[in-house]
């Protein structure tokens, strides 16, 4: 097996039998290109700056907060163990890296909403959070955000397994 893939024997990472070897370049080129690209797209479908009159200029505002805050430090504080931890265990297919995708995109979501406390709060004239405690519908509504947001990283999971471990079929020679 060539050097820089895992699971060859100079990186001295032993893979189950019947997993194909990962190239740690690709995985590296994944993890640097997955998450502007994700946030990019985020940024198109849910852009933020409401008062600006210009849509193009609303998603360039928007994406470098989805970029840092969504996109980068997710894939950094959980993506990366996330993959160091699972590599040995799971093979590194599309539906691994969609599911890992969507719980690490929605994760630190989740335990922020969890922190939400304190005072009131409302959306569209509907209370979300009364006396520092979810109502019904602010738990629907945090429900749907965190839906969003795991549909957004199964995309990117999609989008780093493309780059990462994707491969093309060879052409047999005519």
């Amino acid at each position: 097996m060539p050097s820089g893939y895992l699971g060859s024997r100079d990186n001295d990472v032993v893979g189950l039998p019947d997993k194909a070897p990962i190239n740690i370049w690709r995985v590296l080129l994944a993890f640097i290109l997955t998450p502007p690209l994700i946030s990019l797209a985020v940024a198109f479908t849910m852009p933020l700056y409401a008062g600006l009159p210009d849509y193009l200029d609303r998603v360039l505002r928007t994406w470098p907060f989805y970029y840092f805050l969504g996109a980068l430090l997710p894939a950094l504080v959980f993506g990366v163990p996330a993959f160091m931890l699972l590599r040995k265990l799971l093979r590194l297919s599309a539906v691994n890296c969609v599911l890992v995708g969507a719980i690490v995109a929605a994760l630190p979501w989740f335990l922020l909403g969890l922190l939400a406390g304190g005072g009131e709060a409302s959306t569209g004239g509907r209370a979300t959070i009364t006396d520092g405690h979810y109502t019904a519908f602010g738990w629907l509504e945090f429900g749907a955000f965190l839906g969003m947001m795991a549909l957004a990283g199964a995309v990117g999971g999609m989008i780093f397994w493309l780059i990462a471990a994707a491969r093309l079929p060879r052409r047999r020679a005519s």
